[in-house]
């Protein structure tokens, strides 16, 4: 073998196992980068002698990282639920004496006093403070729920944005990936980004991550296609006439598409469900113990007389139904005139009787919500149990995809996670090949210096 030839068999190694050990060092640097894939160097020996670099090579595991991916978006949206019903258990919170069940008491508490001394002006301005209280409370409550369902409109439309500018990065990321590598070029720290992205878009949206027949990646989530190719979606969130949450979809310049229906996991999920479905189905049976109780109250109420000798009175006014919680008050024909309140049972000596307050304070203990089956503190008691219900089971389904997040993730880690070892093994096999390389250099320039001087 000529001298030319161990020069050239030299430099080979030299340019291929630096280039091996430079990997090598990113992925020691890189060690805990989120979402960076391991490198090493495709290398193959030359016919007759010598070293070429092919590329370079992602560990990547597409099966662990699509479920990494998917499980990413369900335990975002798991615990963004749980969060978001933590906040609403906050608003049914009786602790201190100023929950609805105080209130409600309080109220009934005030018919029972005023039986006992139904001509005592003291006591009958405390039958309607108390009545006043309980509305109050009963709208706070409604108040909260609204409050709460404008709070995660205006967050949705924030998480859609983000999507959007997401999906926007990811279709570039492609484009450049695509140029890159139809040049020749080693475009790996390219698709960490784009993974990274498509990490970041997982806990927004459930998502599914495939590529296409013509190896293009295409990004589904919500139940639409967010990214194929260099084109991108643009997902847009909006009140409907009737106030529900509308989320929707367009790309490449098509109309916007509804996909509400189909938005499950990741934060824009969570949003959705608990502002359409938990606190739907929350004001729904607020609005329900609102009107059984108002109305079982203006019945009686209305049997009775006041000092005036009048009776079928209102002691509440309310819109029956949907609605009811937010309209309920007290009358405006009670409000600052206790003497309207109808203690007695009958228009005679109407300042001692306290018959009429005595069925209004039995009310207390009357199967009056629920369809006749519950009492106003039990049916409340009902709503409260269900809404801690209701954050219990997010909590614990929570836990459970958290935990099946952190097993793919580890599945996924195993393939393009770093071992730190490895590396070290790695690093010290390709220093010892690239001194034999720098070795066999200095051979063939002694050699080639003997050479010179034998001339």
């Amino acid at each position: 073998m000529g001298i030319q030839n161990l020069l050239g068999l030299a430099q080979s190694g030299l340019l291929a196992y630096s280039y091996a050990i430079d990997l090598t060092g990113q992925n020691v640097t890189n060690a805990n980068t989120p979402d960076y894939a391991r490198r090493s160097a495709l290398l193959a020996g030359r016919p007759h002698g010598g070293v070429d670099v092919l590329g370079t090579q992602r560990a990547v595991d597409r099966f662990a990282e699509a479920r990494y991916f998917s499980t990413a978006g369900f335990a975002a949206g798991a615990n963004a639920r749980s969060a978001h019903l933590a906040d609403v258990e906050a608003l049914m919170n009786d602790v201190g004496g100023t929950g609805l069940s105080d209130s409600i008491g309080a109220m009934f508490g005030s018919f029972q006093r005023l039986s006992q001394n139904p001509g005592d002006p003291v006591v009958r301005a405390e039958v309607l403070s108390r009545a006043d209280a309980f509305a109050t409370r009963v709208r706070g409550v409604a108040a909260g729920i609204a409050t709460k369902r404008a709070d995660l409109l205006e967050q949705a439309r924030g998480i859609a944005s983000e999507i959007t500018g997401l999906a926007h990065d990811i279709a570039g990321l492609n484009a450049q990936i695509a140029t890159t590598e139809g040049s020749g070029g080693d475009a790996s720290s390219l698709r960490d980004r784009r993974d990274h992205l498509v990490a970041s878009l997982s806990e927004r949206v459930d998502t599914q991550v495939i590529t296409d027949g013509n190896g293009k990646l295409v990004v589904r989530g919500g139940g639409t296609t967010l990214v194929e190719g260099d084109i991108a979606a643009t997902l847009t969130v909006q009140a409907s006439p009737t106030g529900a949450m509308q989320i929707l979809a367009s790309a490449d310049g098509s109309p916007p598409g509804d996909i509400t229906s189909t938005v499950g996991g990741g934060t824009l999920g969570a949003a959705k469900t608990v502002r359409e479905d938990d606190l739907v189905k929350l004001a729904a049976s607020l609005d329900a113990l609102a009107t059984d109780i108002a109305s079982a109250i203006n019945t009686q109420h209305q049997a009775g007389y006041g000092l005036d000798g009048v009776g079928r009175r209102d002691l509440f006014s309310f819109t029956p139904g949907a609605g009811a919680a937010w309209s309920l008050a007290l009358d405006a024909n009670m409000a600052g005139r206790p003497e309207r309140v109808a203690a007695a049972s009958a228009p005679t000596a109407l300042a001692g009787d306290g018959g009429n307050a005595q069925l209004l304070s039995a009310l207390s203990s009357a199967k009056i919500a629920g369809g006749g089956s519950r009492t106003a503190l039990e049916s409340y008691s009902d709503v409260v149990y269900s809404v801690g219900a209701m954050a219990r089971d997010a909590s614990s389904e929570a836990d459970l995809r958290t935990s099946l997040f952190a097993q793919a993730k580890a599945m996924k880690e195993s393939t393009s996670g770093v071992n730190m070892d490895e590396e070290m093994i790695s690093l010290t096999k390709y220093q010892r090949a690239y001194e034999a390389s720098s070795k066999l250099l200095r051979t063939a320039d002694d050699l080639l210096a003997g050479l010179m001087r034998d001339l």
